[in-house]
């Protein structure tokens, strides 16, 4: 079988799969010493962190067409940021209200 109908097989498999196959091949290609891209990760994280990456990548592999790239999730973060300055500097910027005293009736005689 050659690498494009190898490919080519890879890629009618479910997502789920693919990612182990990753894993499998990974854990056959890689030396003993180094460890495999979930070990690496697992080893420097939080259980709640892993588990929370986990929760996406299941996220991911059940709806991939919800995924957005870098380029949109930054658009959005940079139009986000635009508007909350704006928001800052419209309130900054109001002409401020003059208090006026208020009128006390005088008690001194």
């Amino acid at each position: 079988m050659s690498k494009k109908q190898l490919l080519a097989a890879i890629l009618k498999l479910p997502v789920d799969e693919r990612f182990d196959l990753i894993s499998e091949v990974e854990e056959h290609t890689l030396p003993p010493s180094l460890p495999t891209h979930t070990e690496w990760i697992a080893s420097d994280e939080s259980p709640e962190f892993i588990a929370e990456l986990d929760r996406r990548l299941a996220e991911y592999i059940k709806n991939p067409s919800r995924a957005r790239t870098w380029e949109q999730v930054s658009r959005s973060a940079q139009t986000r940021i635009r508007k909350i300055r704006q928001e800052r500097s419209t309130l900054h910027s109001r002409p401020k209200r003059k208090l006026t005293s208020s009128k006390r009736p005088n008690t001194t005689k």
